[in-house]
C-alpha cells in the first residue's frame, strides 16, 4: 500500500478502532477505568450515554449516534436498499 495512501489510513483507521473498542468493553465490564470515544462531549457524561457503532466499531454519544450513522465511513450504502 502506498505511504500515505488511502487505503492504508482506512486500514489503521479500522485497527485503531477495533483496538479501542476492546479496551473500552474492558472498562464497561470492569466499570473502572476511561472510554476512548470518537467524539467526547463538552459536559461530563455517563459512559451508559455511549453507543457502538455497528460499522466502525466507534463510541458515541447516544444523541449523536443518529448523525454518525448517515456518515459513517465504514457504512456500506448498499446495504440500505
Amino acid at each position: 500500500m502506498k505511504k500515505k495512501g488511502k487505503e492504508r489510513k482506512h486500514y489503521w483507521t479500522e485497527l485503531r478502532n477495533l483496538s479501542n473498542f476492546h479496551h473500552n468493553l474492558k472498562v464497561l465490564n470492569d466499570k473502572n477505568g476511561v472510554l476512548i470515544v470518537d467524539r467526547r462531549p463538552a459536559s461530563d457524561k455517563n459512559y451508559e450515554s455511549f453507543l457502538t457503532c455497528p460499522y466502525c466499531l466507534g463510541f458515541f454519544f447516544s444523541d449523536e449516534m443518529w448523525h454518525h450513522a448517515k456518515v459513517c465511513p465504514y457504512l456500506d450504502k448498499k446495504d440500505l436498499n
